[in-house]
């Protein structure tokens, strides 16, 4: 039909059967899969998110007032902000989001809601490769905290690097590059690998499990680059 605008870029699921995308009109907007048009609500759709078969669909939703956060069309909860893009797991069944509150930001998983924190680091919102965890990055009380299935892991650091978040194929380990009095290094529960500078975050791959115990990335010492490798 006539839009006046999209709201999104276009989102085409990775079975390729499915595109998605927001229609705009006014302060009024609607999801449209497939060329049909779902219900026109009072708020502009942006950030949508599939599974891979475009089945299971969610978005944020914004208005003068905040942000709403929808899955199926079924409104999950309001918030004043919301961070980055909604994080789905690998299986396409789980979904999880920050979002603020007055001065507090939370997380969402599957219902769940975390602790209050002061913010959460970027791009540190993550799912284990089995789908079965959460994790994620923040500052809370001036330090920056892991967080593990929505729950302080009890690691405090200075200050943790986004987009290093990285698990295990197995989901028992959970890897990551934080900053300490002045020094880089990366973490993996209680072994921290301190001979070697942070991990270097070049093209999204800051930390990759080669297998449940060993992990590799690469680090800066000095001015010379290193490939490290790690046997937990």
């Amino acid at each position: 039909g006539p839009y006046e605008q999209l709201a999104d870029e276009l989102l085409i699921s990775k079975d390729t059967k499915v595109l998605l995308y927001a229609a705009v009109s006014g302060s009024s907007s609607a999801l449209v899969r497939n060329g049909v048009t779902g219900q026109t609500r009072s708020c502009i759709i942006y950030g949508i998110s599939t599974n891979d078969g475009g089945t299971d669909i969610s978005y944020f939703c914004k208005d003068n007032v905040g942000i709403v956060a929808f899955a199926n069309d079924k409104e999950l909860l309001r918030a004043d902000g919301v961070g980055e893009a909604l994080a789905r797991s690998p299986d396409g069944r789980r979904l999880a989001f920050s979002f603020r509150r007055g001065e507090n930001w939370f997380v969402w998983a599957d219902g769940q809601v975390s602790q209050p924190v002061e913010g959460l680091f970027r791009r540190t919102l993550v799912f284990s490769p089995d789908s079965l965890h959460t994790a994620f990055a923040a500052r809370r009380d001036g330090k920056g905290r892991v967080f593990v299935d929505n729950q302080d892991s009890g690691k405090v650091y200075d200050a943790i690097a986004g987009g290093t978040l990285a698990f295990s194929p197995d989901g028992k380990n959970l890897a990551y590059s934080v900053a300490q009095d002045k020094q880089t290094f990366v973490a993996v529960g209680r072994k921290e690998c301190s001979e070697f500078g942070g991990a270097i975050n070049v093209g999204g791959g800051g930390i990759i499990f080669d297998g449940p115990t060993d992990l590799h990335f690469i680090s800066e010492r000095h001015g010379t680059f290193y490939l490290v490798k790690m046997h937990l």
